[in-house]
């Protein structure tokens, strides 16, 4: 009796963890795909002159476009890719920013169907950028 009731037990820990699992992949896919579009700059702080603007494609590979109307210098379009974890933490990569710059990790801090907050560490400090999506 007690084995019959160790093997149920056992039985409903690998079932809810297997749900579990199922719920968080697909949290994750759903949150992926309200990636995918176009969004646009609308708040930075500290304020910079420029605009950048974002398109996340299907694989979540993202082009991003920066144009600085006081230093075309620092103009840059380059790719990089976003991660999703756990449905809460967002993450990405940018080991260049497509001027030389080295930027590291960067953390979205809240993500809705139309907006996007991210967290940008850079050498100077944290910068937010605010972004609305437009297609």
């Amino acid at each position: 009796m007690a084995n019959r009731f160790i093997l149920y037990l056992c039985f409903i820990v690998l079932f809810a963890t297997a749900c579990r699992e199922n719920l968080v992949d697909s949290q994750d896919a759903k949150l992926e795909r309200e990636l995918i579009g176009h969004w646009n700059l609308t708040f930075q702080n500290p304020a910079a002159p420029g605009s950048t603007k974002f398109v996340f494609n299907d694989d979540l590979t993202v082009r991003v476009m920066f144009e600085d109307p006081t230093d075309t210098t620092a103009n840059f379009d380059s790719m990089f890719r976003f991660v999703v974890e756990d449905n809460t933490i967002i993450y990405f990569e940018i080991t260049n920013d497509g001027i030389g710059n080295q930027i590291g990790s960067n953390f979205i801090v809240e993500l809705t169907h139309s907006k996007l907050v991210i967290d940008i560490n850079r050498s100077f400090g944290k910068i937010r950028q605010v972004y609305l999506k437009t297609s």
